[in-house]
C-alpha cells in the first residue's frame, strides 16, 4: 500500500546498474498501486519513468542510472489524481516519447556539477496532439467519475449483477475509448455501443514544458501561482508541470508568472546533492524536471524562498517609495498648504517610523479623497498611476463608503490589476473594523452592512495568492472579538470609522510587518558631531549640535523648568507646565530627555526645544530634509506630540513630522512606547526667507491633564 498519496515504498526492490527491470519483494500487487508514467528512484534522488508494470516487477523506460541494489528500500513517486482521471491520464502519458526528460534527470548531477556551465533545457511537447488527446481523456475521466471503469471485461462482469451495465477503459482516441457491456451471466456479457472521445469538450490546453536555465550552482526556475504544497486542488503531471483542478475530474495547466534565480544551500539526499528546503518556508513554487517531493513532504529544487532562509540569496532591498489611495482615512495622512505636515492619526506616519524610513510615502503621492467610494477611487486611479509613475507600490484602503449594492470586490480587483499592470506592487488593507456610525446620516451600521463589510474583508484576504500583492490584515490588532457587529476595541477609533493615533499606530505597525521583507535600507539619523555642513561637505548637517551634547542651553518661559539643556538649544515651557530636563545616553548616543506634567489653560500652550539656524548656509531652491531620533516612553497621558518642526520666517511651520494641533486634534498620542527616526517631506527654500529654526514641540489641549517623557537626539537638516 502507499505510505502517503504520492509515494509508494512498500517492501524492497532489486535492480542492476544499467538494468531495465526492477524486481520487488513483499511489495504487494504492483498493478493495483503503480502505473506506467510513474517514477522510480526517489530514494536515490532519481526520477526514472516507468514504462510497464506487472504484479512483482516494473520495466523502466531507460536504463537505471543509479547503483545496483538487492532487496533494499525504494521509492516510486506518483501524482495523486482522482482514481479514474489518474488512470486515464497516465495511460495517455505512458504513450508519449519523453525520453528526453529522463535523460535530463539522469544527468542532472553532472549538469549541476559543471562549473559555470549554462545549459538551456527546453522540452517541446507535441502541443497539437496533446491538446486533442488530453481533451479526449478529459471526457473519459468525466465518464469515469459517473461510475467505475474496469481494467477488463472479466473484472467488470464479476463486479456487477446480471443485466447491469459496466464500462471498461478502451483505447484512447478510438471509436471505443470507453467500452460498454451488459452482463448476461457470470461468464458472458454483451458489448454495446462504445463511447468515442472527442476533441470538442474544450477541456485542458497542453502547454510547452518549463524552460529552465541551469548555471551551477544556481537554477532559474519558472514560478507558478502561489501553491506551496500539493493538495486536493493542485497537482503536477508526469512531466512535473503544475495543474490546478477546474472541475471534479478536470485540470488546467498553469503558465509560469515569471522566473527568478535561486541559489540555496545544497544537501546530500539519497546519495545526490539537492537544493533543499521545507515547503512551508517558501512563498511560491516553481515545478520543473528536477522538482519533486521527498518522503518527508519536503520540496527539492523549489523556487522563491522566504527571504534569508537556509542561505538563499535575498532579493536586492532598498528604500521603497510608494503612493496611498483611498478615502478620508488616507487623505488625513498629510495636512497643511504644502502637505508638509505628517500626522500620527494616519498610518503612513507609523509605517515610516517603524520601518526607520525604509518605506516612505511622499506627500505628493497621497491620493486620498474624503467620502469616496471604490467606484470613484477606481476612476481616479489611472491619473494617480501617472502622477506617481516612479512609485514602487500603491497602498489601497477603501470600501467603507460603498453602497450596499456597490461592487466593492470587483472594483478593488480592478485596482489591483491596474497597479500590477503598471509594474508596481499592490498593498491592500483588508478594510478595518467599524462600529455604528450614527454621526453619519444614512450610514447606520445595519446587519446587512455588517455582513457585507465582513464579506469584503474575507475576500480581500484571498488577494494574497497573487505574488504581486501584499494584504495587510489589521483586524486582529483592532477588532473587539466579542462584538456582535465586528466593532473595534475601545480607544482605537474616535467615531467608529476614523482611527485614533493609537489605532493608526497599530495599523502602521501591521503594514510594516506585512512588507518588512521587501525593504531594509533605513534612514540613518546623525551619528557624529564632526558631520557638519561646509564647502567640503555639502551634504553635511546644517543643525549645530544636532547630537545634543553639553549642558549649556537656555531655559525660558512662564512654566517651571529644572535641569540641564544641550548647548545652543532653548527649552521653553508656558504657564501651568512643570518640566524637568536632563541628559541621557541611549544606544550609545547622548540625548535630551524631557519629563513634563500639567494642564493647559488654552490650546496655544506648549513645551518646545528649539534653536535657530544660520541663513548663510541656505540658498534659493535648496531642497532640505529634516531627520531626528525621537523616543517616547510608555505611560504618557493627553500628550499631543512630540512633533519635529521646521519653522520658516518666525511662525510658518513648513514641515512637521508627528503634527498634532491640540486644539482641534481628534485624539492624543498613544500611551505606548515608540521611537525611531522622524523624517520630513522635502522642503524647498523660498525667495523670501528671513529666518529658519528647528524645534521639537509638545502641545496641550485646554482643560486636559497632560504628562509624559520623551528623548531627542541625532537631529539633522541636509540638502538632498
Amino acid at each position: 500500500m502507499a505510505d502517503w498519496p504520492g509515494i509508494y515504498r512498500t517492501g524492497t526492490a532489486t535492480v542492476e546498474e544499467g538494468g531495465l527491470t526492477v524486481t520487488f519483494q513483499n511489495a504487494g500487487n504492483l498493478v493495483q498501486a503503480v502505473r506506467p508514467g510513474d517514477r522510480f528512484g526517489g530514494h536515490r534522488g532519481l526520477l526514472v519513468r516507468i514504462a510497464a508494470v506487472d504484479a512483482t516487477t516494473i520495466t523502466l523506460a531507460v536504463a537505471w542510472p543509479g547503483p545496483a541494489q538487492v532487496a533494499e528500500p525504494y521509492e516510486i513517486t506518483f501524482t495523486p489524481y482522482d482514481s479514474g482521471y489518474r488512470q486515464a491520464l497516465q495511460t495517455l502519458l505512458a504513450g508519449y516519447d519523453v525520453e528526453g526528460m529522463d535523460v535530463i534527470l539522469q544527468n542532472l548531477e553532472a549538469i549541476l556539477a559543471a562549473p559555470d556551465a549554462a545549459i538551456i533545457v527546453v522540452q517541446q511537447a507535441p502541443i497539437v496532439a496533446a491538446n486533442a488527446e488530453i481533451a479526449m481523456q478529459a471526457k473519459d475521466a468525466a465518464l469515469a467519475a459517473a461510475g467505475p471503469i474496469f481494467p477488463s471485461e472479466a473484472v467488470g462482469r464479476a463486479a456487477v449483477a446480471d443485466g447491469e451495465v459496466f464500462r471498461v477503459l478502451g483505447t484512447p482516441g478510438s471509436e471505443k475509448s470507453i467500452r460498454q457491456f451488459t452482463r448476461t451471466n457470470s461468464s458472458t456479457s454483451d458489448e454495446g455501443e462504445g463511447v468515442p472521445s472527442t476533441t470538442k469538450v474544450g477541456a485542458l490546453e497542453a502547454r510547452q514544458a518549463v524552460v529552465e536555465t541551469v548555471v551551477s550552482p544556481q537554477v532559474e526556475t519558472s514560478v507558478y501561482e502561489a501553491y506551496t504544497t500539493l493538495g486536493a486542488d493542485v497537482d503536477i503531471d508526469a512531466d512535473e508541470r503544475v495543474m490546478r483542478r477546474v472541475t471534479a475530474v478536470g485540470y488546467e495547466y498553469l503558465l509560469p508568472l515569471r522566473t527568478r534565480l535561486l541559489e540555496a544551500n545544497r544537501q546530500i539526499l539519497g546519495g545526490r546533492e539537492y537544493a533543499f528546503l521545507d515547503a512551508d518556508e517558501y512563498a511560491l513554487s516553481g515545478y520543473s524536471g528536477d522538482v519533486h517531493i521527498d518522503a518527508d513532504f519536503r520540496i527539492m529544487r523549489f523556487e522563491e524562498p522566504a527571504e534569508e532562509q537556509a542561505g538563499a540569496v535575498p532579493l536586492r532591498r532598498g528604500t521603497l517609495r510608494g503612493a496611498i489611495i483611498g478615502d478620508s482615512r488616507t487623505a488625513n495622512a498629510y495636512t497643511g498648504v504644502t502637505k508638509g505636515l505628517l500626522q500620527p492619526r494616519a498610518y503612513p506616519f507609523w509605517l515610516q517610523l517603524y520601518s526607520k524610513g525604509a518605506v516612505r510615502v511622499p506627500s505628493d503621492w497621497n491620493f486620498g479623497a474624503a467620502g469616496e467610494t471604490t467606484t470613484q477611487i477606481l476612476a481616479r486611479l489611472p491619473g494617480a498611476l501617472v502622477s506617481a509613475a516612479e512609485a514602487d507600490f500603491f497602498i489601497v484602503m477603501c470600501e467603507t463608503n460603498d453602497a450596499v449594492d456597490e461592487d466593492s470586490i470587483g472594483n478593488i480587483d480592478a485596482m489591483v490589476a491596474a497597479i500590477v499592470a503598471a509594474g508596481k506592487m499592490a498593498w491592500i488593507v483588508a478594510e478595518l473594523p467599524r462600529g455604528d456610525t450614527t454621526p453619519y446620516v444614512g450610514h447606520t451600521w445595519t446587519t446587512q452592512r455588517v455582513a457585507r463589510h465582513l464579506r469584503t474583508y474575507n475576500r480581500l484576504l484571498r488577494l494574497a495568492e497573487n505574488p504581486n500583492v501584499r494584504v495587510i490584515d489589521a483586524w486582529p490588532d483592532l477588532v473587539d472579538p466579542a462584538s456582535s457587529i465586528g466593532a473595534p476595541q475601545a480607544g482605537l477609533f474616535y467615531d467608529a470609522l476614523h482611527l485614533t493615533c493609537e489605532g493608526a499606530r497599530r495599523l502602521g505597525s501591521r503594514v510594516w510587518q506585512s512588507v518588512s521583507d521587501l525593504a531594509r535600507t533605513p534612514v540613518t539619523p546623525a551619528v557624529s558631531a564632526a558631520d557638519v555642513y561646509s564647502v567640503d561637505n555639502p551634504l553635511g548637517n546644517l543643525i549645530p549640535n544636532g547630537m545634543m551634547l553639553g549642558t549649556g542651553g537656555v531655559k525660558t518661559g512662564t512654566g517651571t523648568i529644572s535641569g540641564s539643556v544641550a548647548d545652543g538649544w532653548t527649552l521653553n515651557a508656558t504657564a501651568s507646565y512643570a518640566v524637568t530636563a536632563s541628559k541621557e545616553v541611549r544606544d550609545g548616543f547622548e540625548g535630551q530627555k524631557i519629563v513634563f506634567t500639567g494642564t493647559a489653560i488654552n490650546g496655544s500652550q506648549l513645551i518646545a526645544l528649539s534653536r535657530g539656524l544660520s541663513l548663510a548656509n541656505f540658498s534659493l531652491g535648496d531642497v532640505l530634509e529634516l531627520v531626528g531620533q525621537i523616543e517616547v516612553d510608555a505611560g504618557s497621558v493627553g500628550m499631543y506630540g512630540p512633533d519635529l518642526n521646521l519653522n520658516v520666517n518666525g511662525t510658518d511651520t513648513a514641515l512637521s513630522v508627528g503634527y498634532q494641533p491640540a486644539a482641534t486634534a481628534t485624539s492624543s498620542n498613544p500611551s505606548a512606547s515608540y521611537g525611531g527616526p522622524f523624517i520630513s517631506t522635502p522642503f524647498i527654500v523660498p525667495a523670501d526667507l528671513t529666518s529658519l529654526a528647528v524645534a521639537v514641540t509638545i502641545k496641550g489641549k485646554s482643560g486636559e491633564p497632560m504628562s509624559g517623557t520623551f528623548w531627542v537626539s541625532r537631529l539633522s537638516l541636509r540638502k538632498i
